[in-house]
């Protein structure tokens, strides 16, 4: 995950807004959007990642052919 630009970006993006806050350029309000946004973008972009991941391990998964199991048929005697 710490190798994604996207990741550094949205990182980066909070540590921007908390600085913005700390150095009165940002009130309150604005630096809370600009980290809130900043985080909800990674976690939303980590959430798309992990769901490609598992949607292609279930498509590799379903286009492996399994061998059918042959059940016997046992005839009851009358």
């Amino acid at each position: 995950m710490l190798k994604s630009k996207t990741t550094w970006t949205c990182l980066l993006g909070a540590l921007g807004g908390l600085a913005g806050i700390f150095t009165s350029e940002l009130s309150v309000a604005e630096g809370a959007q600009v980290i809130l946004t900043s985080l909800i973008g990674l976690f939303l972009r980590h959430g798309v990642a992990k769901n490609q991941m598992t949607a292609e391990k279930a498509v590799e998964a379903a286009s492996v052919p399994k061998p059918v199991v042959k059940k016997r048929i046992i005839k009851k005697g009358v």
